[in-house]
């Protein structure tokens, strides 16, 4: 496994959102939820996505299926 720095940035940013949303939630279950809630991870994956490959046709295409996915996710 290559762990490149933008591997452990990717990782990093990762868990201090979950960490942060998880002290949140104990002082406030709702705005812990909201904050897991947000898109967070899909921005976060199509930005790295880019970043790894400069293919935008290829993060076009993942922007495309998340959202569909989300959307039959909510039906």
């Amino acid at each position: 496994m290559n762990l490149s720095p933008l591997f452990l940035a990717k990782v990093l940013v990762a868990a201090v959102i979950i960490g942060v949303a998880a002290e949140v939630a104990k002082r406030n279950p709702f705005w812990g939820a909201v904050i897991i809630a947000l898109p967070l991870t899909s921005i976060l994956a199509m930005g790295w996505l880019y970043a790894d490959t400069r293919n935008e046709m290829l993060v076009t295409k993942f922007a495309r299926d998340n959202f569909v996915w989300s959307e039959i996710g909510r039906t």
